[in-house]
């Protein structure tokens, strides 16, 4: 087994980690919006 074959899932990992927590970040911003709204 190569090494960049080794690096391969790591950096499939980094990048799904990276995009669920982009996910969750927009999520959060979305829903604190949406409460601002209700308040006013």
């Amino acid at each position: 087994m190569t090494p960049a074959l080794g690096l391969f899932p790591d950096v499939l990992a980094g990048i799904a980690v990276i995009w669920f927590v982009g996910e969750i970040i927009v999520s959060i911003r979305l829903w604190y919006q949406k409460r601002k709204q209700l308040k006013h």
